[in-house]
């Protein structure tokens, strides 16, 4: 019934209606869980994360990856968008990333002016919506991380964020994580004429398909507040078209 969780109900709820997020939530400049919705699961009782403190989550400082959590040293919070490294959620188990924003004590020129709080929207892996673009039947759009994740304890890349043709976003999990071909991988980090050919998809129906695709960089824009110029930010993100290679 408290202001604040009202307010991150109806940002949800009425001004954010077609995008299909799982949670919002507000953590406070040392990373304790104060607000979110849902606050209630499926059974009416409160989410384990609620109060906690998640300053160890990439979504909350922003340094591409996840500390561990009894980490002891004082974090401090973003202070531009982020795009969050991928992380188990503690409510569901599953997969999810988040997008996040620094909440600011005042508008720029304030005296002292700082982060309190991180604004957090949550998406499960597998659950970015792609059907808006048009495009031949016969072809894919598959997300992938290029960014490091530490899933599995070392370093990994060319983690599935989304992949149209298959709907698994249930079974992204802990142990489940499917990556691109390292062949693709490796072609998405050279860059080049942005095409790869004779690659398998581990997501393919048939796993002996042949498939061949472009890709291309996710950047978003960002309005800096304090020189009110935009720039260009790479998301971490590939974006790839494929198709079967034909015979």
């Amino acid at each position: 019934d408290y202001p604040l969780a009202k307010w991150i109900m109806n940002a949800r709820f009425q001004h954010n209606d077609t995008v299909p997020s799982i949670s919002w939530f507000i953590n406070d400049r040392h990373g304790r869980q104060i607000a979110r919705h849902p606050l209630l699961d499926e059974d009416d009782n409160l989410v384990p994360s609620f109060l906690g403190n998640y300053a160890h989550r990439d979504y909350f400082h922003g340094e591409k990856k996840n500390r561990p959590k009894d980490d002891p040293e004082e974090i401090e919070p973003i202070t531009s968008p982020n795009i969050s490294a991928a992380y188990e959620s503690t409510n569901s188990g599953k997969l999810k990333v988040a997008f996040s924003v620094p909440i600011w004590s005042g508008p720029v020129g304030t005296k002292q002016r700082r982060v309190i709080g991180v604004l957090s929207t949550s998406f499960n892996l597998g659950a970015f919506d792609t059907t808006g673009i048009s495009y031949s039947e016969n072809k894919q759009m598959v997300l992938v991380d290029m960014r490091d994740d530490y899933l599995k304890g070392s370093p990994m890349q060319g983690l599935i964020l989304s992949h149209e043709h298959r709907d698994i976003k249930s079974i992204w999990n802990k142990s489940y994580q499917p990556r691109m071909d390292p062949q693709v991988v490796a072609a998405m980090k050279n860059g080049g004429d942005k095409f790869i050919a004779g690659y398998h998809d581990p997501l393919s129906l048939d796993s002996e398909t042949v498939y061949w695709g472009a890709f291309e960089p996710l950047n978003y824009i960002l309005a800096d507040p304090e020189t009110g110029r935009d720039k260009t930010v790479f998301s971490g993100w590939m974006v790839l078209v494929q198709t079967p290679a034909s015979e």
